[in-house]
């Protein structure tokens, strides 16, 4: 939704100024997640209503994990989406769904070639929507862990040698259990993919609370700190 413009061009002595680029960084991310990695609402109270003038993806736990650790990031987010369905339970409205298209909102033709990026390290934050519709319904977390464990395997059939990171909690823990479950599964069949779990703590009101109780930029940075942490170890 959001739109890049070209506002000043500087001339020195009648020529461009040409800008040296840093060399490209060896460590390859690649986020997939909600809102929460869109940084939906990150510069706003918690009473605001959705505006793009408060998202800001630069100021997320995605952005902020990848600089921390030198690297280059590639961000697939979906507000309103989850592993299985979205915040209101429309199974339509999962993330595995539109993972293959560049942007299935505005082509749904034009499939992305995952050989133009090949990460080396997968991090996946989806469930906070899912738990808005599962809660405590066993029938339900059962569907979640089976379609989050799809996930897993659409995402290593895409990139073959990438580790996979999966974390939730910013928004709640309701699903962390179940998508430890989902790996344990996934690791039975693929033995050789090496995964992982990081549990984020669910924020601290001290900390701020952003649009729609969205985490602040204070409860980003410390997300990734800790996430940082986990991948250089990993």
């Amino acid at each position: 939704m959001s739109h890049v413009a070209l506002v000043e061009l500087d001339v020195v002595d009648g020529e461009l100024v040409k800008s040296e680029f840093p060399a490209k960084p060896e460590l390859k991310l690649e986020f997939i997640g909600d809102s929460i990695t869109c940084g939906y609402g990150v510069l706003g109270e918690p009473e605001s209503e959705y505006t793009l003038r408060e998202e800001n993806g630069l100021l997320t736990y995605a952005q902020i994990a990848t600089d921390l650790l030198g690297a280059r990031a590639r961000f697939f987010s979906v507000s309103g989406y989850g592993a299985f369905v979205d915040y209101e339970g429309d199974v339509e409205g999962n993330v595995p769904r539109l993972y293959p298209y560049i942007n299935w909102f505005a082509d749904k033709e034009m499939l992305y070639d995952y050989k133009e990026y090949v990460a080396d390290v997968i991090v996946i934050n989806l469930g906070t929507n899912d738990a808005s519709f599962v809660r405590n319904q066993e029938e339900r977390r059962l569907s979640f862990a089976s379609s989050y464990k799809q996930l897993l395997e659409a995402v290593h059939r895409r990139s073959p040698n990438a580790k996979i990171c999966c974390c939730l909690g910013l928004m709640g823990q309701l699903l962390n259990n179940s998508i430890k479950e989902a790996i344990e599964r996934f690791n039975k069949e693929f033995p050789n993919v090496k995964t992982k779990m990081v549990d984020f703590p669910v924020q601290d009101e001290k900390d701020g609370i952003a649009a729609d109780w969205h985490p602040s930029a204070i409860t980003h940075k410390k997300a990734a700190e800790q996430l940082a942490k986990e991948l250089k170890s990993f």
